[in-house]
């Protein structure tokens, strides 16, 4: 083509306009059509050796398909390894997921649990979290139906998979070694500001993502909830055991909110598949019911051992709804007495004493010991048994006597709790399992009827309960009796002496308690029971108030109306008959004199401003008078003034 065109521009003679425009014009062109050439010859050489690979014949009508899209389940299982042998995991990667996600192999078979599997190996070398969650979502869509034991297969694999992946920092040789001593408080700070290497960081991310990818496949799977909640338990203890409280606080409002969708869509979707997202729900069930709960009891020891009290409090409420929702579809799992419920108001009876609410954790560690008291004797822990009697009867002696508004409404135990006084429950069943210094504190404080608690040694009975034998609340706040014992002890003191004295002194008060109780609640307790008068060192308790008076003083009439009569003597009335007229002139004779002495003071008054009036009228005249005189003279001095001025204009024109 170059000669043709060479040897038309010399037969028309123009060889400069040849090699100045159209000579480098058709080399560019020559040259792009030489490699479109080479191109083409090279990917129809590499699609042969494609297709002899698969064992399948190359077309020149399959040029528009990748080999990918054309592959059979059978096959890909060994072209995928054969890619991981050459180093090529992503072309591996790709080829397993274009398979699992043609339509044309909608039918699941035991080769694609195996192309999962093989997929999973890849990204979890590859720590791929997001290629891991689309393979998880297409092999669920694939597989639900058809073999649900497969996916749970395909999950536990890739469980056991992220376990092995290097997570702990000891293990990390670039990590840096937790010290306890504060010898050296730089290297301290350094240590908590340097983070984790990369590799470190890296595969516990991976692994947080690969736990809540399962999650999420499985929050409405009703078949396989099992796997849904002990992903959940191992979620939550890795991130614990790796310091990652933010990502635990996060993580448990993900299990919230599916717990939230469930409850709201979960009824209607057992009832009807209109609902995508809940069409493998099959409703609540006993084991189903009973897993979500154990779950939640697990997130609050977890959080409790964190101290995170905001989760905790969450936690409850969702708990409480779990056991309504049971309540309400007559389910057995939440049934009193089992092993849960035990868990459940240990836990939160340790968070009640927290918030110094003595009355709620007396009522939870009664159910406690009922649950153990009705066991046999043979399966009892006498010791456990004296410890919750222990805490529970000093628990009942910190408390008021009545519970307030708040403590009945608290975490929504009305509807569980229904002994609201357990005073004669303790007398009744629970004393005899106390040791014999609560027994005593007890006896002086409820019995006698208030004068053998007035006589009694503050000091030597809280002496004798120090080393009671009391519940140990583990990962919470252990509790102190002694400081609440000596502030009830002190009120309730006060309370009985108001009963009996009006007055107490103030010295006598500080001189019982003093060394007891500090100045403060001391004084906070007396202006809660009485009125305080410093000056004369008197404590002044208000009158009991009677809010039935009007019932007392019905009573009352009833009872005068019912006594006789006395004879009242005549001559009495005679007297005050006769007297009458005298006391009405008096009354008389006063009115008059009072009229008189108001007539008298306006009198004066009238001259008074009579003569304030006249005065006023007079300086009035007069300042008129003056102001006269002085316009006058003023324009007798004009008059002076013109008549000079004329005078002096006349001499001057003369």
């Amino acid at each position: 083509m170059l000669c043709a065109v060479c040897c038309v521009c010399r037969t028309n003679n123009k060889p400069q306009f040849f090699r100045s425009s159209l000579l480098p014009l058709l080399c560019n062109s020559l040259l792009s059509l030489s490699f479109h050439l080479v191109t083409v010859k090279e990917i129809h050489t590499a699609n042969i050796s494609i297709a002899n690979m698969s064992g399948r014949g190359y077309y020149n009508n399959n040029m528009g398909a990748t080999p990918q899209q054309n592959t059979r389940p059978e096959n890909a299982e060994a072209q995928a390894r054969e890619l991981l042998s050459i180093s090529q995991p992503k072309e591996a990667l790709e080829l397993l997921t274009n398979v699992l996600g043609n339509r044309r192999h909608k039918t699941w078979s035991q080769l694609h649990e195996n192309l999962m599997k093989l997929h999973l190996d890849i990204c979890v070398d590859l720590r791929l979290s997001r290629e891991l969650k689309d393979g998880l979502h297409q092999y669920r869509n694939l597989c639900q139906q058809q073999a649900p034991n497969s996916l749970e297969a395909v999950i536990m694999h890739l469980l056991d998979l992220v376990e092995k992946l290097p997570c702990d920092a000891s293990t990390d040789p670039n990590a840096y070694t937790k010290s306890d001593s504060y010898d050296h408080p730089a290297l301290r700070l350094t240590q908590t500001l340097v983070p984790p290497t990369d590799e470190l960081a890296k595969n516990i991310r991976f692994v947080s993502e690969a736990h809540r990818s399962i999650l999420d496949i499985l929050k409405s799977h009703s078949k396989l909830s099992h796997v849904y909640h002990n992903t959940a338990d191992l979620a939550l203890s890795f991130l614990a055991e790796n310091g990652r409280h933010s990502d635990v606080k996060r993580l448990c409002e993900y299990l919230r909110s599916h717990l939230i969708n469930v409850q709201r869509y979960g009824a209607k979707a057992a009832g009807s598949n209109d609902s995508k997202s809940m069409r493998n729900w099959d409703g609540w069930t006993n084991e189903s019911l009973g897993a979500a709960v154990q779950t939640k009891l697990t997130v609050l020891k977890l959080c409790q051992k964190l101290k995170i009290p905001s989760e905790i409090y969450r936690t409850l409420e969702d708990i409480h709804s779990l056991r309504k929702l049971g309540h309400k579809l007559q389910l057995t799992t939440l049934a009193s007495g089992s092993k849960f419920v035990k868990e459940y108001h240990f836990i939160l009876a340790s968070v009640c004493l927290v918030n110094k609410d003595y009355f709620i954790v007396g009522l939870l560690l009664a159910k406690l010991l009922d649950a153990e008291l009705a066991e046999s004797d043979a399966q009892r822990n006498h010791e456990y048994i004296s410890q919750l009697a222990n805490t529970l009867t000093l628990c009942t002696i910190c408390s008021p006597l009545k519970p307030t508004s708040r403590q009945i409404k608290l975490i929504h135990l009305i509807h569980d709790l229904v002994k609201l006084d357990l005073v004669d429950e303790i007398s009744q069943k629970y004393i005899q399992y106390c040791e014999d210094g609560v027994r005593e504190l007890y006896n002086v404080v409820y019995s006698n009827g208030g004068n053998g608690f007035l006589q009694s040694d503050f000091s030597s009975l809280l002496k004798n309960i120090e080393s009671t034998n009391v519940m140990d609340f583990k990962h919470a706040e252990q509790p102190n009796f002694q400081t609440q014992l000596k502030v009830t002890l002190a009120t309730k003191h006060m309370k009985i002496l108001s009963k009996f004295y009006s007055v107490v002194k103030i010295s006598s008060l500080f001189s019982k308690f003093g060394g007891d109780i500090s100045p403060e609640n001391l004084e906070r307790i007396m202006i809660e029971v009485g009125r305080v008068d410093w000056r004369n060192d008197s404590l002044r308790f208000a009158p009991p108030s009677n809010k039935n008076w009007i019932v007392d003083l019905a009573k009352s009439l009833s009872k005068v109306q019912l006594e006789s009569k006395p004879n009242l003597k005549t001559s009495f009335f005679d007297e005050i008959k006769a007297s009458l007229v005298d006391e009405n002139k008096a009354a008389v004779s006063r009115k008059n004199i009072i009229e008189r002495e108001k007539e008298e003071s306006e009198r004066k008054q009238m001259e008074e401003a009579m003569e304030e009036a006249a005065k006023k009228e007079a300086e009035d005249a007069k300042r008129k008078e003056e102001e006269k005189r002085r316009l006058a003279i003023e324009e007798k001095k004009r008059e002076l003034v013109s008549v000079g001025f004329d005078y002096i204009a006349s001499i001057i024109c003369i």
